[in-house]
């Protein structure tokens, strides 16, 4: 609650819940699991009241979805660091990794940022609010990066 509509629970991720969509060990979540290999669920976008996405399908793309993510993880990397619940953009990159899962070739989140640039993050995060809401309304961090040409490492 503290967090506000950063961290809100997407409704549809009750309706995942309910029809028993737990991943792999119930055989299906965002994908169908058989045999330890997965596809995609092409029923998931009718479960999760997403069947308008099929009239704007590049809205809804599976890149558009990822950039999402990412972006908003990218966001939250920067806040922790800023917010100095990391020490450092290394502790982010290697807990990042190891701990979620990052793209170890990617760097790390930081690395990845350093990258891209923050001035492309941010320009990207600014057409997602415009899509989808505040939520992807990039940090004061990663503006004053932008502004001032500033990387992490």
């Amino acid at each position: 609650e503290q967090f506000g509509e950063r961290f809100q629970r997407p409704i549809w991720l009750d309706t995942l819940l309910a029809e028993g969509r737990k991943g792999r060990k119930s055989g299906k979540g965002f994908y169908l699991y058989h045999e330890d290999k997965k596809r995609p669920d092409a029923q998931l976008r009718d479960v999760v009241g997403m069947a308008h996405a099929a009239s704007n399908p590049d809205q809804y793309s599976e890149e558009t979805i990822a950039q999402g993510c990412v972006l908003l993880m990218l966001n939250e990397a920067c806040r922790c660091l800023d917010e100095g619940i990391i020490q450092s953009p290394q502790d982010g990159d290697i807990g990042a990794v190891y701990g979620i899962g990052f793209p170890p070739f990617l760097g790390g989140p930081f690395q990845y940022m350093d990258q891209i640039g923050a001035d492309d993050i941010v320009t990207q995060m600014t057409h997602f609010a415009s899509l989808f809401g505040e939520r992807f309304s990039p940090c004061e961090g990663l503006v004053r990066r932008a502004e001032r040409n500033e990387t992490f490492y």
